[in-house]
């Protein structure tokens, strides 16, 4: 665990000779496209005779289909593949990891003139409210980042986000 903190605080901060000087972005996620790639194994026995289970693995990319809240304080594969082409993300290379700091809901342009409207009719019980009351539909994700500038691509190979966590204990933004 240690070692995790350690190796996770030089990738974002460096070490004292060379300090690294990470930076902090936020996207929508209407903007970002997220996947995973999930392995498909055969039965085994519809494999050729002597071939193991092991070999005769294919990876395929499918669209993450979770909710993007759901990969808050969790790491994401930068990738250099070209948008809309999943094919290309199982040869792409990573990019950079970034930490998703945290995810927020984004007003839509309704909700803010509900609650424009709330306002100019004095019933601020509803403005505080937010107006619309639907469900979201895009968010606002803010990474954390090992260095400045633009990120390469908005493409992002997710994970296990349960798995894929920040070590408990240990803030980003604490230099070790």
């Amino acid at each position: 665990k240690d070692l995790r903190q350690r190796v996770v605080g030089r990738y974002y901060h460096g070490d004292p000779e060379y300090p690294l000087h990470p930076q902090v972005i936020t996207l929508s996620s209407t903007a970002c496209h997220f996947y995973k790639l999930d392995a498909s194994a055969f039965s085994s026995s519809l494999l050729p005779a002597g071939q193991q289970q092991a070999m005769l693995q294919e990876f395929r990319p499918s669209a993450y289909t979770g909710r993007p809240p759901d990969l808050a304080l969790s790491f994401l594969g930068v990738t250099y593949a070209r948008p809309g082409k999943t094919e290309d993300l199982l040869f792409a290379n990573l990019a950079a990891l970034v930490f998703v700091q945290a995810v927020e809901a984004e007003s839509t342009a309704e909700e803010a003139a509900a609650a424009d409207e709330n306002v100019a009719m004095g019933d601020d019980a509803k403005a505080a409210g937010g107006g619309g009351g639907g469900a979201p539909t895009s968010w606002k994700l803010q990474l954390l980042c090992p260095a400045g500038g633009e990120l390469p691509s908005k493409m992002f190979v997710v994970g296990q986000p349960q798995k894929l966590r920040m070590p408990t204990g240990v803030h980003p933004l604490h230099q070790l």
